[in-house]
């Protein structure tokens, strides 16, 4: 009887199939794409890519690449597809020199190439100018919109007092990477004066140490106002009504809770659960909410930022 072995018998031929195999449908297109787009670019300047190009003069190549890729009507391309063709030429000619010629080179990383990445950083940058062709990420909400986010639920439901303030408080707090799903009622101390009135104010510092873009961890205080214009929609009175309306058998210290679906009954025991709301449901409550108020959600990801409530943002990843 022969002796199995633990190890498998693929050979080197038959894994470079599975890895061909398994490249996604569209990577393969855009790889398509491009390098036909590049080989008619070097056919109309006369550049052949044989072995007996030099670095110096690949580098040049890729340089006028950088600068000189068009459209096939001959308008520019937007930044970020600069950015995509350059460096998807310049893997796809890496891997064509080596696997064809055995040379080897790093257009992203060798001093002989500075030049033409070079090239490529300028052409993105002078086409960041260009309204029409940066890329599009932040696109603020009219004042209409703004309006119906922070009025559109109803306080005078648990469901509604909870997803209410959420959205208020996630910009004037910056809330961010599910903040808003840990935050506790611990965190939230009102302020008081020397004679130990209370100012109106609520202090809010959670100690989390998330990084923001490169910014100091956030562990600064932050604070609830009192909106005096619309007290509707002031942070300071949502946030007090959510404690008066927690039950007082309530034990988990999450600021958001499951609402009780019978709390409308003469029996209830209050308005919510003694069960925080879950992460992933809190996830939602930003999409949801702009579903519900008819804004377009298929654009591209909501996320609040944080520069007050009156600049609630459509920020599109």
């Amino acid at each position: 009887m022969a002796k199995s072995s633990r190890w498998g018998n693929d050979t080197i031929e038959n894994i470079q199939g599975l890895i061909t195999e398994h490249v996604p449908r569209n990577t393969k297109r855009n790889k398509e794409m491009v390098w036909n787009q590049f080989t008619l670019f070097c056919e109309s300047k006369g550049y052949n890519l044989t072995k007996d190009v030099s670095i110096e003069q690949l580098n040049d190549i890729l340089t006028n690449w950088a600068c000189n890729m068009k459209k096939r009507n001959g308008e520019e391309y937007k930044e970020s597809v600069v950015k995509m063709m350059w460096n998807l030429t310049a893997k796809l000619m890496q891997e064509k020199y080596f696997n064809e010629y055995k040379i080897v080179f790093n257009p992203f990383t060798d001093i002989e190439f500075s030049k033409a990445r070079n090239a490529r950083d300028t052409k993105r940058l002078i086409l960041r100018r260009d309204p029409e062709k940066r890329k599009s990420r932040v696109t603020s909400f009219t004042a209409e919109e703004r309006q119906k986010i922070i009025h559109i639920w109803d306080e005078n439901t648990p469901n509604g007092l909870q997803k209410k303030f959420f959205n208020i408080a996630a910009t004037e707090l910056a809330w961010r990477c599910g903040e808003g799903a840990s935050v506790t009622v611990n965190v939230f101390d009102p302020e008081k004066d020397n004679e130990g009135n209370f100012t109106g104010r609520i202090k809010y510092n959670p100690g989390l140490k998330i990084g923001q873009s490169g910014a100091e961890s956030m562990t600064a205080d932050k604070w609830l106002t009192p909106n005096l214009s619309d007290v509707t929609i002031c942070p300071v009175r949502l946030y007090n009504r959510l404690l008066e309306m927690r039950p007082q058998h309530v034990t988990t210290t999450k600021l958001f809770l499951i609402p009780n679906p019978h709390w409308q009954s003469n029996n209830s025991k209050g308005w919510y659960k003694n069960i925080p709301v879950g992460a992933s449901e809190i996830s939602k409550w930003t999409k949801e909410t702009a579903e519900k108020v008819g804004l377009d959600t298929k654009k591209g990801k909501l996320q609040t930022i944080a520069t007050g409530w009156q600049q609630l943002r459509f920020k599109i990843l």
